[in-house]
């Protein structure tokens, strides 16, 4: 928000849009950030399962 808001002021109403501005504000990035971590994690999961491929091959290869 661009106006100065003292948002403690229990008598401070904002309006329909002043309300959207601020959602608008705080959930900004959400989405970057959310598809980032999908990302990381898939690569994180992908490593796991090749780990635990390989170390499965391994028992099985043992007499």
């Amino acid at each position: 928000m661009r106006r100065n808001t003292n948002f403690a002021d229990p008598s401070y109403e904002p309006t329909d849009e002043e309300l959207a501005e601020l959602m608008h504000e705080a959930f900004a990035g959400i989405k970057e950030a959310r598809e980032k971590s999908l990302v990381e994690m898939r690569a994180r999961i992908a490593t796991a399962r090749k780990a635990a491929v390989l170390e499965l091959l391994q028992k099985q290869a043992k007499p």
